[in-house]
């Protein structure tokens, strides 16, 4: 029988085999944990809810929902209203051009060359007397300092009205006169080309009266303004050659 004399370096390597085994035996368990970790999600999905089934006992100490009256509904909530888009034939019409009336007197195709209007408070008149007119048996008054124009007709004031006559720096004649043209509508400023509606001019001047716009105070070129109403009322009774009395005072009223 031969001896074995590897026999102990046998059992030394056995030895460091096991050594070896139980120092690794740790590093191999942590990564082994690790990768377990890693694969296993950090959070469990949440259960579903589960709703419980009606109890066939109501709980009569339950709050009972609030009572609705019947036929009511849920406003509706209000829609938007379209704004429309803006046409061409929304646009306004451009407006007439209408001379200026310098002299004061009513432009061609201005409203005031329309009946108009006016405080009647300021104006009296006597129906009566008016119908007592018969043509030679009426006259004119013209009282500038008051700016007041009368229709007399048998010496008594029929008609009594404001005026207003030429502005500062303008003259309206004064005197007695005669109506040497009456024109009651178309009749046209040469200096100034607007219309004169119940125009009656004063003997050969080239004044008279006619309807315009009355400010309140003495605005025209020279011509004496009367309100259109009372301007057609006075042209109505009288005629060519009825006399007209224009004075700064006059005391017969």
């Amino acid at each position: 029988m031969k001896h074995n004399a590897t026999h102990p370096l046998k059992s030394l390597r056995r030895g460091l085999h096991a050594l070896l085994a139980l120092a690794l035996l740790p590093a191999l368990t942590a990564s082994a944990e690790t990768a377990q970790k890693k694969t296993v999600p950090k959070t469990p999905p949440k259960a579903a809810k589960t709703v419980p089934a009606p109890s066939p006992f109501p709980n009569p100490f339950a709050p009972k929902p609030p009572a609705t009256k019947p036929g009511t509904a849920k406003a509706a909530t209000p829609k938007a209203k379209p704004v429309p888009a803006k046409t061409a034939a929304a646009k306004k019409p451009a407006p007439k051009t209408v001379l200026p009336a310098k002299s004061g007197s009513v432009p061609v195709g201005s409203p005031w060359a329309k009946p108009k209007t006016y405080p009647m408070s300021e104006v009296t008149v006597n129906q009566r007397l008016l119908s007592q007119w018969k043509g030679p048996n009426s006259r004119v008054v013209v009282d500038l300092g008051k700016q007041k124009a009368y229709l007399l007709i048998n010496g008594k004031v029929a008609i009594s009205t404001p005026v207003s006559s030429a502005r500062a720096g303008m003259i309206t004649p004064t005197g007695t006169f005669r109506m040497s043209e009456r024109v009651r509508t178309g009749k046209i400023s040469n200096l100034y080309h607007v219309g004169m509606p119940f125009w009656m001019r004063l003997g050969t001047t080239p004044y008279g009266t006619h309807a315009g716009h009355l400010p309140g105070y003495p605005a025209s070129h020279g011509c004496i303004r009367l309100p259109y109403q009372v301007a057609e009322m006075i042209f109505d009774h009288t005629q060519l050659g009825t006399e007209v009395t224009v004075q700064h005072s006059w005391k017969g009223v």
